[in-house]
């Protein structure tokens, strides 16, 4: 058939685009094979590959050889097949398939030929034997610990085609629940090619929204189960794991901020990949990997995949953000709508109302990750947010800091007070605070100790002291004109008391000296004033700073 004639290849140079390496392909090609469809984009990785699809597996072989005499630029090359391997054979009954349905299965699915020899290779998993019914080569994972069965209805009929699972409404108790329940007699694993399925002959049709979540998201939304990309399945894990976050570099930190913000801004914050390559080279410039210390994005990836995950198949991945970001955000969205809510709670009926008032937008439970609002706040342990009732009746209430907690927040604006009030015009890049305050304080800000988990929230809720703003295209944390006053107040005096009785600075002087002693110009706009008699007019009723005109 058709459709088991593929080649994949790979482009080297890094300067081509998609179309350019798709003409460049058609054009060394035409004149000797009947090209049938070529598909050409980035693969997770970000490098760019291509998809020939070819009338049948003669002329793949042909094209194959053709293309590596005479194209030096591209690469052909077997993937790693241990994992793709465990994925096929897992899903079938007695783990055994004929050596060629196995290797039909694989070409469908991978759309790569397959080296029956590389098989020799991966004893360690599977062995290839003779049937002692038909005779002929049989291949077998190597499982003899486990017990086989055959499962399901669902699981005879293996989605091959390799396409990505659908987008959904489900309600995450009950998915969660059922999905165990489908592990736990399926040998504790169901490949992603056969989750549908055997989910519907199990619990019934799901039911399947374009502008749903996407059923492999719900996965990994699911607690005491793991989704395995390696894989491609789900699986009960043998012993659940508690690894701590990895620990990221200023630059790599300041870049995953920076990814976060790109994909929240996106209708439901799912984002093809291939569109996440296009827009970082457009938002940071192609040099954001290579400033992050990576060579490839699929690297990056791996490093940021605590924050961000990308999932799906082939050309249809999707990156999005982890449920505990997804958490955290919708934890930060509560607090901030019950701040400003009478008695610092509501009821669920009133939610979407009080949203959409606060934030501007109308409120749609897929933007943070899940179906439906009444599963987004059993997320959460009551430590900071507390729901109470069910259903209709749902009361959610915020949490009162406690001392300690009050303290610290205390602590802090002081000293965001100190940090930017030595920086000129008394401002700060946002990317760049983590790594000013590690500087100045010599410890790490750690956001959890004043009861949030993102350091813009943070800052919002000291909005009489600072507040963020964009100028250009850089979001800055600046001083308010009032505390910009104070602070520009204690160093004229500052600077006064450095002269002998009596303590007065010509007012011309003041410019040079201020300069002088801070590293940075006095700007009299900065305060909302003309000039800089201006500026000290507005400061001698506050402080002890007279102007003496002879």
């Amino acid at each position: 058939a058709n459709k088991l004639c593929y080649l994949q290849v790979t482009c080297l140079d890094m300067s081509l685009k998609p179309l350019q390496f798709k003409k460049a392909l058609i054009s060394e090609l035409k004149d000797k094979f009947l090209i049938l469809h070529i598909l050409a984009g980035y693969l997770t990785d970000g490098t760019l590959s291509a998809s020939i699809k070819l009338p049948n597996m003669q002329d793949v072989i042909k094209a194959k050889n053709h293309l590596k005499q005479n194209l030096k630029w591209i690469s052909i090359k077997s993937l790693p097949i241990r994992s793709q391997v465990i994925a096929i054979l897992s899903e079938v009954p007695g783990y055994s398939l004929p050596l060629s349905k196995f290797v039909e299965i694989y070409q469908i699915r991978y759309c790569s030929t397959l080296d029956t020899s590389n098989l020799n290779l991966l004893s360690d998993i599977c062995n290839i034997g003779e049937s002692v019914k038909s005779g002929g080569p049989v291949i077998s994972l190597n499982i003899a610990s486990k017990e086989q069965k055959n499962t399901c209805g669902g699981c005879l009929s293996s989605n091959l085609s390799g396409s990505s699972l659908p987008k959904v409404k489900l309600r995450l108790s009950e998915f969660s629940r059922n999905l165990k329940q489908l592990l736990l007699t399926h040998n504790n694993i169901v490949p992603l090619s056969n989750l549908l399925q055997c989910y519907e002959a199990n619990f019934g049709q799901i039911i399947v929204k374009h502008d749903g979540v996407p059923l492999e998201y719900m996965i990994m939304w699911s607690p005491g189960v793991k989704l395995d990309q390696n894989l491609k399945a789900v699986q009960i894990p043998e012993k659940e794991s508690s690894k701590d976050k990895r620990k990221l570099g200023p630059e790599v930190f300041n870049f995953s901020n920076d990814l976060i913000e790109l994909i929240r801004a996106q209708p439901r914050c799912q984002l093809l990949f291939k569109q996440l390559i296009e827009l970082c080279y457009n938002h940071f410039g192609e040099e954001c990997i290579q400033n992050s210390g990576f060579s490839k994005l699929k690297d990056l990836m791996l490093d940021l995949s605590d924050y961000i995950q990308v999932i799906g198949s082939d050309y249809n991945q999707v990156a999005v953000l982890t449920p505990e970001i997804q958490r955290n955000y919708f934890s930060e969205v509560l607090r901030q709508i019950l701040r400003n809510t009478p008695n610092k709670q509501f009821k669920l009926p009133e939610f979407e109302m009080l949203h959409e008032r606060l934030l501007g937008i109308k409120f749609d439970p897929v933007c943070y990750g899940l179906c439906y609002l009444e599963d987004l706040l059993t997320q959460f342990d009551g430590s900071l947010i507390n729901v109470t009732g069910s259903g209709p009746s749902y009361v959610v209430s915020l949490q009162e800091n406690n001392e300690m907690t009050k303290k610290n927040i205390l602590r802090f604006e002081s000293e965001v007070l100190e940090l930017l009030s030595l920086s000129p015009d008394y401002r700060l890049e946002f990317s760049k605070f983590i790594g000013a305050y590690y500087q100045h304080f010599k410890r790490n800000c750690k956001i959890s100790d004043y009861g949030f988990t993102r350091l813009a929230p943070l800052l919002n809720s000291m909005s009489h002291i600072v507040k963020i703003e964009d100028i250009g295209n850089i979001r800055y944390i600046v001083l308010t004109i009032e505390k910009k006053i104070y602070v520009v107040g204690q160093q004229i005096l500052h600077l006064l008391k450095g002269f002998k009785s009596p303590p007065q600075l010509p007012v011309c002087m003041l410019t040079i000296k201020f300069h002088d002693n801070y590293g940075y110009t006095l700007k009299p706009e900065s305060f909302g004033c003309v000039s800089v008699f201006h500026l000290l007019e507005k400061l001698s009723p506050k402080f002890e700073v007279s102007i003496i005109i002879n």
